[in-house]
């Protein structure tokens, strides 16, 4: 019924209405959990655009914020500048931005620092939340292995964000010589310069959790601002990784979602960018959990459902037609169907239950006409039966009686040879059909008993002066084939008996009936007598005393077998046929004008004729 090789798992009817249900509920539920789906990812679209927005609105401050210390840098290059004057240019980028720069410095073409300056003290100076020795911030002004090419770049440290700002210069020295080199200014970014990022964050609670960091190319990111939290992580390797990814793959805003963390990066200038990051706030935690919360409901009422319509299924639908196929099953055993009517079963069980007993009903009713014509039959086949072994036996008395009357010793070797023969009949049909009705034929009993029969008949006994041995194996013959295999036995152990051992002579007759494993079966009946030659063979033909041979050969012929005859030390009598299957057939199989006794009343009417 199902194609493509699929198991059977639709097979029951419990299984059928589940697959139903489902396909009717899933549809559903699955729009269910997409507008759940939707939802959410509607806040987590949200929570991306917020955290892409902090990351421009800072981004563009500190653009706006190292513009005015490049332009103040390039105001202070076009006035001229000699190696004195360091104090005054870091007075008007401290005009520009208060507080913002930690150190100022002109650097000379071989490295040396030629003038520096710092607004904190003599021997400290305070960069935003760094408090650091004026000799160490010294290394700040000179430029990293990869920095000599860039005006801006982000320096190396965790406390604070700090960079560093540098312009080419020419210059007067001491000795009034022009000469070129670099001056640098470092500084320090703070949330606090930030103003207009800062009044977003203070009037919206959406920023409460956002985080903005700076990084570059070759400084992991540091904290630049986290307004409204305390506190402080750190950054996976995948998450920065990826940052670096994006930064490097385009140079425009991109964001992406890591371990439930949003990011959002900005490029700022150079190799330097704006990280901004966040994680789930209320709003999209409650959204998270409500999404959960659908789905979970949603499985759970598909469980329930499932729960309860299998057991409806089974209590309203499966049970009833397991009961009926009950009730069938042991209305072939038992011949009983028994159904316990109810209302609470659905209209087409009833129908169907109605319709089983109708059929049983019926079905009974045919048996019982069937019962009563096999009774009938049966007494019909005794009856046959009964009349044909009593004709058989009257026709046998008849012809002892006969024989009795008979005052020619040839005419009474005669009847009493067909007599045989009636007898070997008689006996076969009560083997074939005993009282009790039809049997398989055991042709070891009727083998023995017909031997018996036929050496009571000469007045030999069969452990006396001609001893009888039976190699009989229980062969399964048909009708047709144990008619003439019996009317064979009985004319070669005949005339065994009459022509082998003359004149008192003592031997052995040996009957054998065995399967040679190809289909077929051999009958021998061997005797060791004084044989016969083959001057006689041709005698017996050419007279009447030969008509036992010739009817040997007749049914030998019948069973479609092989006849030979074999004359040394003995006579052996051999027939090789093909066994046919017994056929299951009635009373008339002895009646039906077989070919057996075909050749019967062909070998009578003919040895009446020939006296």
């Amino acid at each position: 019924m199902w194609s493509f090789g699929l198991p059977r798992l639709f097979d029951t009817v419990g299984t059928r209405v589940m697959a139903l249900i489902m396909g009717t509920t899933m549809p559903l539920a699955l729009i269910a959990g997409l507008l759940a789906w939707h939802s959410y990812l509607a806040t987590i679209s949200e929570s991306a655009g917020r955290v892409a927005m902090a990351a421009n609105l800072v981004r563009g401050e500190l653009v706006s914020d190292l513009a005015r210390t490049r332009m103040a840098l390039r105001i202070f290059l076009t006035s001229g500048v000699v190696y004195q004057d360091v104090p005054r240019a870091a007075d008007m980028l401290e005009t520009l931005s208060p507080g913002s720069y930690c150190i100022f410095a002109l650097i000379g073409q071989d490295g040396r620092i030629l003038q520096s300056f710092g607004h904190n003290g003599d021997s400290t100076l305070r960069c935003g939340r760094l408090v650091i020795a004026r000799e160490d911030a010294v290394s700040w002004l000179r430029p990293g292995p990869g920095d000599a090419r860039q005006d801006v770049t982000l320096l190396p440290e965790k406390m604070t964000p700090l960079v560093r700002v540098a312009a080419p210069v020419s210059y007067l020295d001491a000795e009034n010589r022009r000469r070129n080199g670099t001056i640098v200014a470092v500084e320090a970014l703070s949330i606090d310069a930030l103003r207009a990022m800062t009044t977003e964050m203070r009037t919206s609670p959406s920023y409460n959790s956002v985080e903005i960091w700076i990084a570059s190319s070759t400084v992991d990111p540091v904290l630049l601002a986290r307004p409204f939290s305390s506190g402080e992580t750190g950054w996976s390797r995948p998450a920065l990784d990826r940052a670096h990814a994006l930064f490097a793959a385009g140079g425009r805003s991109s964001g992406f979602l890591e371990a439930g963390t949003y990011y959002a990066v900005a490029p700022l200038i150079g190799d330097m960018m704006i990280v901004a990051r966040s994680s789930r706030n209320e709003a999209e935690q409650r959204a998270l959990n409500l999404f959960l919360a659908r789905v979970l409901l949603i499985v759970a009422l598909l469980g329930l459902e499932f729960v309860a319509v299998a057991y409806a299924a089974h209590a309203y639908v499966v049970a009833p037609l397991e009961k009926l196929a009950t009730a069938v099953t042991d209305w072939r055993r038992r011949n009983v169907f028994e159904v316990a009517e109810s209302r609470a079963l659905p209209l087409e069980i009833r129908h169907l239950e109605r319709a089983f007993r109708r059929a049983i009903g019926r079905l009974a009713r045919h048996e019982e006409r069937l019962r009563r014509a096999g009774r009938q039959q049966e007494a019909l086949i005794r009856e046959i039966h009964h009349r044909v072994k009593n004709n058989l036996q009257i026709v046998a008395s008849l012809l002892n009686l006969q024989a009795n009357r008979a005052t020619d010793t040839e005419v009474r070797e005669e009847f009493q040879l067909v007599r045989d023969r009636v007898r070997a009949l008689a006996t076969l049909h009560r083997y074939l059909y005993p009282e009790g009705g039809i049997a398989a034929l055991d042709i070891v009993a009727f083998l023995e008993e017909l031997c018996g029969q036929i050496y009571l008949s000469q007045g030999v006994a069969t452990n006396g002066r001609v001893r009888l041995r039976l190699e009989v194996e229980p062969v399964p013959l048909s009708p047709d084939q144990a008619v003439p295999l019996s009317l064979i036995v009985n004319e070669t152990v005949n005339n065994a008996l009459r022509h082998a051992f003359p004149a008192g002579r003592t031997g052995e007759i040996l009957v054998s009936l065995k399967q040679t494993g190809d289909g077929r079966c051999v009958l021998r009946v061997r005797d060791n007598g004084v044989g016969l030659s083959q001057a006689s063979e041709t005698a017996l033909r050419e007279n009447r005393k030969g008509l036992g041979i010739q009817l040997v050969r007749g049914f030998a012929r019948q069973m479609h077998g092989e006849f030979h005859i074999d004359t040394d030390g003995g006579t052996c009598f051999e027939v090789n046929f093909v066994l046919t299957e017994p056929p299951a057939r009635g009373a008339a199989s002895l009646l039906s004008d077989p070919p057996a006794l075909r050749g019967l009343a062909h070998g009578l009417a003919r040895g009446a004729g020939e006296k």
